[in-house]
């Protein structure tokens, strides 16, 4: 398995970027080794996009913080590895 990838609207960045306001997605991408770090402490055969499912909060708040780490020219698609969990 590899990577499981979706759009995360962006909101709440640190840094200033122009027109704050315009509604604007980024690509996200998961590595399957970052799911199984969530899944540490639930069942060991869920599958993978049960456990997205059940932990996108924290997938979110991992790929924001690369974007406010990276500034405004960060690269796309974010990608959250399991150290970034």
């Amino acid at each position: 398995m590899g990577i499981i990838a979706f759009q995360m609207p962006m909101t709440e960045a640190r840094w200033f970027y122009r027109n704050q306001g315009a509604c604007r997605s980024v690509d996200v991408e998961v590595e399957h080794a970052a799911l199984e770090r969530l899944n540490q402490s639930g069942t060991g055969d869920a599958l993978p996009y049960a456990i997205f499912t059940a932990n996108r909060a924290a997938i979110e708040r991992a790929a924001r913080n690369i974007i406010d780490r990276e500034g405004p020219n960060f690269a796309e698609p974010i990608q959250v590895t399991a150290n970034d969990i």
